[in-house]
């Protein structure tokens, strides 16, 4: 695909195209996505007004996710203010309209049976596997929703409720607006339990524990939360299922009775049990991942796209020329979605026990 040029731009300021070459590709257990040109539009924040476009961008997902935005780029018309070129030192203002066109290079993902665990006239459920739910940053195709649209054929799904990346299990996706607004609002009225699989660090002090203490909202480095009494209300209740001696590890089921981010995975750490391969809350005890570390498989070898002429993970892309050296995230987080029931029969999902609780003896239902 020719990269545009800034009289393209100009006479379809408004009209940035986003052009659906892309495909799918596996290699070595990675799911990955041939690199594809694609347009982000967002109107000026507040916090933005009165700051440069340089300035306002730094710190967005929606910019990191392109790459890197220098003035050269500017000048050929990758960015737009209000359907005009603009620089790095333009000043936004309210109402601002901004466009940006890049050529997108997704993280790769684990290549992992995406099954579906119920379906009907209004829902599907499936087993979600280590990928976002749908798309965002740095995640478009290599997503939930995307991968079941382009694989199994469904449109237009809807997730119901929110799961992290890494966190596998029981998801919840409506095939039109008002089921899953009735999902959502059986959800956020706390008619639903929840009940999730951990594996935690240490052997589990007590057969049950409840932990009620609020959680902060994220910060901007690594996306922490924090458990304090000044953050939002947020209660979870901890049951121990058994200890494995040659890990030093735990396996407890966890009920969440709010809809916190990150609850399950603060409310651990903040008794003393972190998810023991928890990569943003547990670093110090995780032997599977440093912060912030990249790398493939246990060779570290690159991956490869042999279907097409240039190598998907070469140094330099042929197309926007920048870095294209993107290693997937060898990522893992012990926390399983195993449960998810509205009342005493109205509705009930279950996914099966993810591989990682084979050491212990899992009850054939939850614990109430």
């Amino acid at each position: 695909v020719a990269q545009l040029d800034t009289a393209f731009h100009r006479r379809n300021a408004r009209k940035l195209p986003t052009i659906d070459f892309r495909k799918y590709f596996f290699q070595d257990g990675w799911r990955l996505v041939t690199p594809y040109h694609h347009n982000t539009k967002v109107h000026c924040k507040p916090k933005w007004m009165g700051k440069s476009i340089a300035e306002a961008m730094q710190e967005e997902t929606f910019v990191r996710s392109g790459g890197n935005w220098t003035e050269e780029r500017m000048e050929l018309g990758n960015m737009l203010v209000n359907g005009d070129p603009c620089s790095m030192g333009t000043v936004l203002k309210e109402r601002d309209f901004i466009t940006s066109w890049y050529h997108r290079h997704e993280i790769p993902v684990p290549h992992e049976p995406l099954k579906v665990l119920h379906e009907d006239e209004d829902y599907v459920v499936v087993n979600k596997t280590r990928m976002p739910v749908h798309p965002v940053a740095h995640y478009g195709d290599n997503s939930i929703t995307m991968v079941l649209k382009f694989e199994q054929n469904y449109k237009d799904l809807y997730p119901v409720h929110r799961l992290d990346r890494l966190t596998t299990g029981v998801l919840m996706l409506a095939k039109n607006t008002k089921s899953a607004a009735k999902r959502s609002l059986q959800i956020a009225g706390r008619n639903v339990q929840k009940t999730y699989l951990a594996r935690v660090s240490g052997k589990f002090p007590k057969d049950f524990i409840e932990v009620n203490i609020g959680i902060t909202e994220p910060d901007r480095v690594g996306l922490r939360c924090r458990a304090s009494y000044e953050g939002k209300s947020a209660l979870t209740t901890f049951r121990f299922l058994g200890y494995d001696a040659a890990s030093d590890t735990s396996l407890v089921q966890c009920q969440p009775y709010t809809g916190r981010t990150h609850q399950i995975r603060v409310h651990l750490k903040h008794i003393g049990h972190p998810i023991q391969n928890d990569p943003l809350y547990a670093p110090d005890v995780s032997p599977y991942l440093k912060p912030n570390s990249y790398f493939t498989d246990e060779t570290t070898n690159p991956i490869h796209c042999s279907n097409h002429e240039e190598h998907y993970l070469d140094p330099d892309c042929q197309t926007c020329k920048t870095d294209l050296y993107v290693r997937p995230r060898n990522e893992h987080l012990w926390l399983h979605a195993w449960e998810y029931r509205c009342g005493i029969s109205e509705w009930i999902y279950n996914a099966p026990p993810p591989p990682w609780s084979s050491p212990f003896t899992i009850p054939s239902k939850p614990s109430t």
